[in-house]
């Protein structure tokens, strides 16, 4: 189970949602920043006052921040952090042990087995939850570190695939669509009418 391999904290509790700026504080980790695919990608600037944060809720290289919070359940390892972020729950920030690669870890949460485990434990009938306990009961057997970090990074290689083909398919039928528009323009009665005159 994962909770042999790691440490969970959860992210810092507001009375209030802190109004986007760019002021002084930390920046605040928020549950959308953590994209549907695993990845980062933040929103608004969300600044938390630095005499409101304790040290173990600031989010370092390594760690992996989960979202709890449905419609997905996903996890977010940091890496190369610009800024120093803190999670602001009901973000959980997992801690690894030395055994275990947070990248592989980051990658097993998101695969479809722990997916398909989160599926079956969420919690609530409208926005569904994993709960900590919840997700230190997820079946996690990890490899030796050097097979963690192989298939880590073959998975990383495969999303990266993933988004290129995404990409050029959306680019193929932009270019497509565009080629059918200035067909369609061409061949138009009233616009070949219009160049007559």
């Amino acid at each position: 189970m994962l909770q042999q391999w790691v440490s969970v904290r959860t992210g810092i509790s507001l009375r209030e949602r802190p109004a986007p700026g760019e002021g002084l504080g930390v920046r605040a980790l928020l549950l959308g920043d953590v994209a549907r695919g695993g990845g980062y990608a933040p929103g608004a600037t969300v600044r938390i006052g630095a005499d409101l944060v304790s040290p173990q809720h600031v989010v370092r290289d390594g760690d992996v921040v989960f979202r709890s919070r449905g419609p997905y359940w996903n996890a977010w390892c940091a890496d190369a952090l610009s800024e120093p972020l803190v999670a602001v729950a009901p973000l959980f920030v997992l801690r690894t042990a030395t055994e275990v690669d947070p990248s592989y870890l980051c990658w097993w949460i998101n695969g479809p087995v722990a997916q398909r485990y989160f599926a079956a434990e969420a919690m609530g009938t409208g926005v569904q939850m994993i709960t900590k306990n919840v997700l230190l009961a997820l079946p996690f057997d990890p490899p030796p570190l050097a097979t963690q970090r192989a298939t880590a990074a073959a998975g990383s290689l495969a999303l990266r695939e993933r988004a290129l083909t995404d990409r050029l398919a959306t680019l193929r039928h932009d270019l497509v669509t565009a080629h059918l528009v200035q067909h369609a323009r061409a061949t138009d009665p009233l616009t070949d009418r219009n160049t007559d005159a």
